[in-house]
C-alpha cells in the first residue's frame, strides 16, 4: 500500500495546531488523517 503526505497545515485551525504542538511537544508523533484532511481540503470546518 502506497502512503501519499498531503501538505495541508496551512488550512489546519489555531486550536487543532495547538493540539498537535502540544503531542508533539510531549514526544508523541500526531497526523491528521482520513476526513479532517477531506473536510479540510474541501473547506469545511466543521470539527
Amino acid at each position: 500500500m502506497k502512503s501519499y503526505r498531503v501538505d495541508c497545515y496551512h488550512l489546519v485551525p489555531e486550536y487543532g495546531k495547538e493540539i498537535l504542538a502540544r503531542l508533539q511537544g510531549e514526544g508523541w508523533t500526531a497526523y491528521i488523517v482520513g476526513g479532517a484532511v477531506r473536510d479540510l481540503s474541501l473547506g469545511k470546518q466543521e470539527f
